[in-house]
């Protein structure tokens, strides 16, 4: 749990849209947002709503629906992300249930992770199954909450080639997809530095891969919450044996990704072969030729992201993998920016701060002597990317 945060439990009596909403839409609830004056009408029919304020600012919400006497319903419970793990989503339940101490059933609906079953449990709530008992729920679906608009660097990342098909399959989503290397202006518009951009119902951003989980939610109206990837940089150099990137290995060099099919290997050597020139980068693997990491580039004359493009700049496209003891990218990086030096005088990279996805984080690339260029895009909620360059 982080630091305590000083914070007061009300009674929200006051509704203000746009704190709520805001409230709301840090947390990836847009489903809810979708509809400001529902919004506002399901929290007056609500049994009660109290809040967590620091300061002036409106940090966390309980709500709950029920007639108070034989059920109580905990229909949402948020936080601020930045707030979140400071004791606020406790205090608001332990002041809801202190409330309704006399009602004989609480009930509430929620995802079947870890996290969660532990928090609620550690409330006293028990899986209805656990009693005896089963729930049952029904969604009235609604296409205004399964509108997607999928941009994607084409197929540079193997992952690419894979949530193309599995959005394609799904008839019960609203599907626009958008490559930006045949569109590069909406690189810009759009503020995209990752392989992909997933914009749910027209505002929600999402940049991490899509997988049928993700679909489902969506599909059942909820929009799943997004963490950044903050692994900690292994520092112990990994052993193995250096080997160039080329469309003949290129499937090997896709693993970074998971197990990508076949086909999504094939898309990215003839994506690569259109952009760039062999090698298309260096990979590090073991004794046993497994994958311990890899770095990747392109020409940033064919780059679509809004960085600096000129015919002695290389653009370092994917950094990878990350381990939390050992360095499996720092060889591979540095074999690559060897072979660059002979045609190009300079490398960039987006790296995250903390993050290492799409790229990083940024300490990793300040070590290999990568001078920071500045904030080139931010979300409070996930990343703070910069523009990194290295004179080779």
């Amino acid at each position: 749990m982080g630091a305590a945060t000083e914070y007061i439990i009300r009674e929200y009596k006051n509704y203000r849209a746009d704190e709520v909403t805001s409230l709301y839409n840090s947390a990836g609830w847009s489903a809810y947002t979708e509809n400001p004056e529902k919004l506002r009408r399901a929290f007056e029919n609500s049994i009660c709503n109290l809040s967590a304020f620091s300061g002036e600012k409106l940090v966390g919400i309980i709500r709950a629906v029920g007639d108070g006497i034989t059920i109580l319903f905990i229909q949402d419970i948020l936080a601020r992300p930045e707030y979140q793990r400071k004791g606020i989503g406790k205090g608001l339940l332990q002041a809801m249930l202190k409330r309704y101490s006399d009602v004989r059933q609480t009930e509430l609906l929620t995802d079947d992770g870890s996290d969660a079953v532990k928090f609620y449990g550690a409330m006293g709530f028990e899986k209805a199954k656990r009693m005896g008992c089963c729930a049952f729920v029904k969604f009235n679906r609604r296409s205004e909450f399964m509108q997607v608009d999928f941009y994607y660097y084409s197929y540079q990342c193997p992952l690419n080639y894979n949530m193309l098909r599995l959005l394609s399959e799904c008839k019960d989503i609203e599907l626009n997809t958008y490559d930006i290397a045949q569109k590069p202006e909406l690189a810009e518009k759009m503020q995209m530095y990752f392989p992909t951009l997933t914009i749910i119902n027209g505002n929600t951003r999402r940049y991490s891969p899509i997988t049928a989980g993700f679909i489902e939610e969506l599909k059942a109206g909820r929009v799943p919450k997004e963490r950044p990837f903050c692994p900690k940089n292994g520092t112990k150099p990994a052993q193995g044996r250096l080997v160039s990137i080329g469309a003949n290995n290129i499937e090997k060099a896709c693993l970074c990704c998971g197990s990508p099919c076949a086909e999504s290997a094939v898309c990215k050597a003839k994506f690569l072969k259109l952009h760039g020139e062999e090698p298309f980068g260096y990979m590090l693997l073991d004794g046993k030729k497994a994958l311990l990491g890899g770095a990747e580039y392109l020409p940033s004359l064919s780059v679509p992201y809004s960085v600096p493009k000129d015919e002695e700049t290389a653009f370092i496209t994917c950094c990878y993998l990350t381990d939390e003891e050992y360095d499996c990218k720092s060889a591979p990086l540095s074999a690559l920016e060897r072979s660059l030096a002979e045609k190009y005088s300079r490398v960039t990279v987006i790296s995250d701060e903390k993050g290492v996805f799409p790229n990083g984080n940024m300490e990793f690339f300040l070590l290999h002597g990568y001078q920071d260029e500045g904030i080139v895009y931010e979300d409070e909620n996930y990343c703070r990317l910069h523009l990194m360059s290295k004179q080779i």
